[in-house]
């Protein structure tokens, strides 16, 4: 039985890039488990077609909006960020002990292209304490799949983003049939994640605005951009 949950998580380092959507990152752990229903995640490139991960069974609820099937969650809610930065990651190939190899060894080797490219990326760091997502779903199923996760966002192997604790609660009956899309306030339904441009969507959506991208995952991909409103 699916309910109406509110799933956050403790975080234990800072949060490098963005916090992922919570369907994106079920169906990836779903994919890596190997489940005979599943794509394998690693035939998932941006070279070859998008497949249908729309089959691919997870803990979350999902509905058809402007012809795409989305799963009834938000995107992620970030609690009061207390240190908003940048920091930079880079890479260059070694040459101090050049001179050490044999002449005839010696090779002009370019840095502007290929595995040996350099570079110094910036990289957006954020002091959270907690991240929630707001969704319609199955919370033992949910949990159990979240155990796999100790980290999420960008560069976990250099300690950023590790969750400390997952914690997973219903938060009563579910308000409507598309909640949370759009969560209702005094000054009517809030816009809570990106959908397509449908006719089912609200006429007086608060903070919202239109843009161009993914509405379900893989959101990386560019068979998923479509016209969508967007949080603002």
């Amino acid at each position: 039985m699916h309910d109406a949950l509110r799933l956050t998580a403790y975080m234990a380092t800072d949060l490098a890039g963005d916090a992922p959507h919570l369907d994106s990152l079920l169906v990836y752990i779903s994919s890596r488990l190997g489940r005979k229903d599943t794509v394998p995640g690693y035939k998932v490139d941006r070279k070859y077609s998008c497949p249908d991960t729309s089959r691919i069974a997870i803990p979350l609820s999902r509905a058809w909006i402007g012809g795409w099937r989305v799963a009834l969650a938000t995107t992620p809610i970030l609690d009061e960020v207390s240190n908003d930065r940048h920091e930079y990651f880079a890479k260059r190939i070694g040459v101090e002990h050049a001179g050490l190899l044999d002449p005839g060894e010696r090779k002009v080797v370019t840095t502007t292209n290929n595995w040996t490219k350099s570079h110094r990326l910036p990289l957006r760091v954020r002091s959270v304490k907690r991240i929630v997502w707001l969704c319609v779903g199955n919370r033992r199923e949910i949990l159990k799949s979240l155990r796999y996760v100790l980290a999420i966002g960008k560069k976990p192997a250099h300690g950023h983003g590790r969750v400390a604790k997952w914690e997973c609660e219903r938060v009563g009956p579910i308000p409507h049939p598309r909640w949370p899309w759009w969560i209702d306030s005094e000054v009517g339904p809030v816009l809570m994640r990106p959908l397509p441009i449908a006719t089912e969507l609200p006429t007086n959506l608060v903070g919202a605005r239109r843009g161009y991208g993914a509405c379900i995952d893989p959101y990386w991909h560019s068979d998923r951009d479509c016209e969508r409103i967007e949080p603002c």
